[in-house]
């Protein structure tokens, strides 16, 4: 089950889900612990989304000729949606990487107080250096990175919830915490589907096609439990609620968590940034490390959008679209295996 495809495939899509919002507390907060207890409810219909869908992504790129998003849409999907949706989610993966390189840039001001230029320099530096190793290059990198992250988190979490005692108070329960958490998992899924729909030459067996969403699932939701139950006892809400969690821990939590932050910046970027280019490889003669030059040139002077407004409109509204793909390839995967399964 170990196996060391398994650990690249569950690493590779927890770096996908964990953006900048779910490292600064921002999704956890406007999505979960807001609902008070039903909040966990939400995220564990949330992860259980995120498992089955993975999972069902994961066997048709395993079976199918699928090497991108695309092939796969029109498999689930059919041409005339596949070429609808394939416009949608090229914007959504432009957007979320232009959002992680404001992000980013934001990060190096706040911390380090160096100008947008050199910022802007070293992150476009960063991004092409990560680009440039290809697939197998990202899938090692969050298979150092993303462990880190949890680590970082679960510490700060576990101390938060030990020191505070409204850990387990406060918030406000509307009626829909299961619609929040099935729109969490939804526009999410989309960059999950860009990425497990590209990495088909690194599956190497099939029990990967369970557990490696499986495994990614179990992390993701621990960390999203954790998270979802230290932010209930802070009292309001900065920009970045996870700092509000370790600053009462002192300098040396700071300092673990800026780093972290920087790594869930970095591999949402390269998750959003590899689909688009693999996408775009399709529909040019353009070569890789081309491509990921041109859409970072482009993408840093849109990056003055901030990542906030995106996490509480945009992403919201891809999450309700992307309920479509979710339902087609429900579909589909019914009528593969259990259809076919009954005929035969």
């Amino acid at each position: 089950m170990f196996k060391s495809d398994t650990l690249k495939i569950t690493f590779t899509y927890v770096g996908a889900l964990v953006g900048a919002g779910f490292a600064t507390g921002q999704e956890i907060i406007q999505f979960f612990t807001m609902f008070e207890s039903k909040g966990l409810l939400g995220v564990l219909f949330s992860t259980l989304c995120i498992v089955v869908f993975g999972i069902m992504y994961l066997y048709v790129t395993f079976n199918e000729e699928v090497d991108t998003y695309y092939d796969l849409l029109l498999i689930i999907a059919g041409q005339k949606v596949a070429k609808i949706f394939d416009i949608i989610i090229s914007l959504f993966l432009f957007g979320g990487f232009t959002i992680m390189i404001a992000a980013g840039n934001g990060l190096l001001y706040e911390n380090i107080g160096t100008n947008n230029y050199i910022n802007y320099s070293l992150i476009a530096l960063i991004l092409y250096l990560s680009f440039s190793s290809g697939i197998k290059g990202i899938l090692k990198l969050n298979t150092v990175l993303i462990p880190l992250l949890v680590i970082v988190i679960v510490i700060i979490c576990l101390n938060s919830m030990i020191i505070s005692e409204k850990a387990f108070t406060g918030g406000i329960m509307p009626k829909n915490y299961l619609v929040s958490g099935l729109t969490y998992a939804s526009y999410n899924l989309i960059i999950g589907m860009v990425v497990l729909s590209s990495i088909k030459k690194e599956i190497y067996n099939k029990s990967t096609i369970i557990f490696g969403p499986l495994y990614a699932g179990l992390l993701l939701g621990a960390m999203l439990i954790l998270i979802t139950i230290a932010t209930r006892g802070l009292e309001s809400y900065s920009e970045i609620p996870i700092l509000d969690l370790a600053r009462p821990l002192g300098q040396k939590f700071y300092y673990l968590l800026v780093p972290s932050i920087g790594i869930a910046i970095l591999t949402s970027a390269i998750a959003s940034g590899h689909g688009l280019v693999v996408r775009l490889q399709q529909l040019t003669n353009l070569k890789y490390n081309t491509l990921v030059a041109i859409i970072i040139i482009i993408a840093i002077p849109m990056s003055s959008i901030g990542f906030t407004q995106l996490i509480k409109f945009v992403y919201p509204f891809f999450g309700f679209i992307n309920f479509l793909i979710m339902f087609l390839t429900g579909v589909y995967f019914i009528k593969k295996n259990v259809i076919s399964f009954n005929v035969r």
